[in-house]
């Protein structure tokens, strides 16, 4: 029941990046529900459920939004080896979560603005970053650290009705 129950949340969150969220945003801010979901099952439940649920949706993303394909896995996944890295110190409550998942979509929004200025697509990324990712990448941390409670509350209530 639980492997459903996840699936259908990274489904729902999936349909609300690509189908809602790329809609309907304000100036260009919306959160990737898709990565702070992920980044909640790499510290709730194990940093293996994290990468594979990190490689589906992102990879769904892809599809999805007609991007290439491979590169939102890739960049998902390799933020998540950071935050389990980062994890093995057991310092997260949620504020250093919200801080946490922040500065990685800052950084993977970054990485993502030098390739495309690598492959000659001239824009003014440093004020897109600025003024679009940033906020973006804040609420995307701020939906992590509420993905996290909640998550962290299921698994302990049901730790307390299994014993």
């Amino acid at each position: 029941m639980r492997r459903v129950t996840r699936a259908l949340l990274l489904l729902c969150c999936v349909f609300f990046d690509t189908a809602v969220l790329a809609r309907i945003n304000l100036w260009g801010i919306a959160p990737s529900l898709v990565f702070a979901l992920v980044c909640a099952y790499t510290l709730t439940d194990s940093p293996q459920l994290g990468l594979l649920c990190a490689a589906a949706g992102g990879l769904m993303v892809d599809l999805l939004c007609n991007t290439a394909i491979g590169l939102t896995p890739a960049l998902y996944m390799l933020a998540l080896l950071a935050l389990a890295a980062l994890a093995k110190r057991r310092f997260f409550k949620p504020f250093f979560l919200f801080l946490t998942v922040s500065a990685l979509f800052f950084a993977m929004q970054a990485l993502l603005a030098a390739g495309h200025s690598l492959l000659g697509q001239v824009r003014p990324y440093g004020r897109v970053l600025l003024l679009v990712q940033a906020p973006s990448a804040l609420l995307t941390g701020g939906v992590s650290a509420w993905f996290y409670k909640v998550i962290k509350k299921r698994n302990e209530k049901k730790q307390t009705y299994e014993n």
